[in-house]
């Protein structure tokens, strides 16, 4: 179970370095506008669900997919729709103020934990690579067992707690350099927003070609 947790960890983090989809653009998005406690929301929702891809790919799920690829095209739609929605609420969002209510930040991080959680879950890629990395370990005597069936909850879990790593990581590292941005950021948030909006209906012009 060690073992698996280690290797969990190792894939979620250094896996998710090299991300440059929806949710990490959300995520260095909220760095470049100061909310620090929504990037760790964003974070630990999408890391839930990719977690979840994690268990499922140790566990041989992913014959699931291959034999309903109704299923495949209706996450991946309903994924790059949410993108779209997601990228005009960050380019046409008024400026935030410096506080809210409680009861706005409680709905607030409800929707930040969803948006998260959506993104990945929404994303059948996660299965593949999940699945991809599970074969090559197999491959290796020594850490066969750390992707076997038996510990594919510890390996979700590693997996899980690597991805919220690391962009808790990359929030910190944003927010040092956000002051030299200045009035820019604001700016940069927006122009992120766009390029999400890009992004989603080059996923929806895709799963209607």
């Amino acid at each position: 179970m060690a073992l698996a947790l280690v290797v969990g960890f190792l894939l979620g983090y250094f896996g998710s370095i090299p991300a440059a989809g929806p949710l990490a653009v959300l995520l260095v998005a909220a760095a470049l506008a100061g909310q620090p406690r929504r990037v760790l929301l964003l974070a630990i929702g999408g890391a839930f669900a990719e977690g979840l891809w994690a268990l499922a790919a140790a566990r041989g799920l992913g014959w699931v997919l291959e034999a309903h690829p109704a299923i495949d095209r209706a996450l991946r739609t309903g994924g790059a729709a949410l993108v779209v929605a997601m990228g005009l609420a960050l380019a046409l969002a008024p400026r935030r103020a410096s506080e809210a209510p409680s009861s706005g930040r409680a709905t607030s991080a409800l929707s930040a934990l969803l948006t998260g959680f959506l993104l990945v879950a929404f994303n059948p890629s996660f299965l593949a690579s999940w699945i991809a990395s599970c074969a090559v370990l197999r491959a290796y005597p020594a850490l066969a067992p750390a992707v076997a069936p038996a510990h594919a909850a510890a390996l979700a879990v590693g997996a899980a707690a690597g991805v919220v790593s690391w962009f808790a990581t990359l929030g910190r590292l944003l927010a040092r350099y956000r002051e030299r941005l200045g009035a820019w950021h604001g700016r940069l948030v927006r122009g992120l927003g766009w390029a999400l909006v890009a992004l989603g209906l080059a996923g929806l012009l895709q799963r209607l070609a």
